[in-house]
């Protein structure tokens, strides 16, 4: 919606006493029909992982850009639990400070070398970003194309001219990656478990 900016709205999972920011009455329902506990800490990812998928966005159509978007009730727990972990995985994707050890190799430099990113090469062909000498290897096709918003996250970074050690261009590359693969996640969660 052109209007997103606008609809943007925070959901903590506590309330600022410490208690569960969910509805009760909405809890008891969902607990009742799905047979599992539910509290916001589940239920928000849930809503995060329904949102990225592009299923339940072709399937909400035009809905999505006229009111604010109607988040099925799961259909059954594991609906719950898989498209919650597709939330997890894309919030991890963003936010996570530390990611762990990234699956992608750095080729003909040392992470700490410095290059400038609007110097990088995509080949999406080959798995690869090159910086000259300096290469990240291994970056699975569907990175080159990930976006946030209407943006591509890889080929906006490239943009930059502020020379970056290439330990900062891995973890754009590695967060990109992320990203791709649980909205890939979200979408067969949601086709799979979740569908309208």
């Amino acid at each position: 919606s052109v209007r997103s900016s606008c609809r943007t709205r925070v959901f903590p999972t506590d309330t600022p006493a410490g208690d569960d920011n969910l509805a009760p009455g909405l809890r008891d329902r969902l607990e009742q029909a799905l047979g599992v506990a539910v509290n916001a800490a589940t239920l928000l990812p849930y809503a995060l992982g329904v949102l990225a998928s592009e299923t339940f966005r072709a399937q909400a159509g035009e809905a999505l850009k006229h009111d604010y978007p109607r988040v099925p009730v799961p259909r059954e727990a594991s609906a719950l639990f898989a498209c919650a972990e597709a939330g997890k995985r894309l919030r991890a994707a963003l936010c996570d400070r530390e990611l762990g050890p990234s699956p992608l190799r750095v080729v003909g430099a040392a992470p700490s070398e410095i290059v400038s990113p609007a110097a990088g090469r995509l080949l999406p062909d080959a798995g690869r970003l090159t910086f000259g000498d300096a290469s990240l290897e291994g970056v699975p096709s569907r990175a080159f194309s990930a976006q946030v918003g209407h943006w591509p996250v890889i080929e906006r970074f490239l943009r930059s001219e502020l020379p970056v050690p290439l330990a900062r261009v891995l973890d754009v590359v590695t967060r990109a990656s992320m990203w791709a693969d649980a909205l890939a996640y979200a979408d067969v969660a949601f086709a799979d478990h979740a569908s309208l």
